[in-house]
């Protein structure tokens, strides 16, 4: 657990399908409410999280649609009655087996009723209009990836656009490497303290990658 600033904290709670893959938790720490990213496995480990902290979860923002991203969504969903958000792109990751790759891995995971919005929609709590963070899209591993930044916090949650010490791939459907290295720089370009949290390794941030990588 990461507090951040005395105001928030992070979760990153690492569960397992098939892959191991990073889920997050982003919470206010005035109001005990926040946003959970990526819920990929396990739901009751990341439920029994937000129990027995006692935290209010307004929200699902997921970063693109593979299936490590989005296997609890529907448990947790319905287990708490909220919303789940991602890119308008989406739609063709998590209405698609194939596209979101669950079938190469003899899953059939398919997540109905979520709110897709455009690059630059920000997300704010009910319970505290000040805690809040914004879509960019970042296209490259995934047509729909995105980042969500919180610039007050220093904190972005950026899928698996970049690692701790690596970059992600463009191998899969819809992974582009020109659009990778783009968003790449684009992320680059927060500033050097910018911790990013990421989908499958410890988090980092800009400046520590910058120094790595020669882009």
């Amino acid at each position: 657990m990461d507090v951040i600033n005395n105001r928030s904290v992070v979760h990153q709670l690492t569960v397992k399908d098939v892959f191991y893959a990073n889920a997050f938790l982003y919470i206010d720490q005035d109001t005990k409410h926040g946003f959970l990213f990526d819920p990929g496995a396990e739901a009751e480990k990341i439920l029994h999280v937000i129990e027995s902290n006692g935290y209010h979860i307004e929200k699902i923002l997921l970063t693109h649609g593979h299936f490590d991203h989005i296997g609890a969504v529907d448990k947790i969903r319905n287990k708490l009655n909220i919303p789940v958000y991602m890119h308008e792109l989406g739609r063709e990751y998590v209405q698609n087996a194939r596209m979101n790759l669950s079938a190469l891995c003899n899953r059939h995971i398919i997540v109905d009723d979520v709110r897709y919005v455009q690059s630059g929609e920000t997300f704010e709590l009910s319970a505290n209009s000040n805690f809040k963070v914004t879509m960019t899209h970042t296209p490259g591993h995934a047509m729909d990836q995105v980042m969500y930044y919180n610039a007050q916090d220093n904190v972005a949650f950026v899928g698996d656009t970049i690692f701790k010490g690596s970059i992600g791939t463009a191998e899969y459907e819809g992974g582009n490497e020109q659009d990778l290295m783009q968003s790449l720089n684009l992320i680059l370009s927060l500033p050097e303290d910018v911790v990013l949290y990421n989908g499958h390794s410890g988090k980092t941030t800009v400046g520590d990658e910058k120094k790595r990588l020669s882009i």
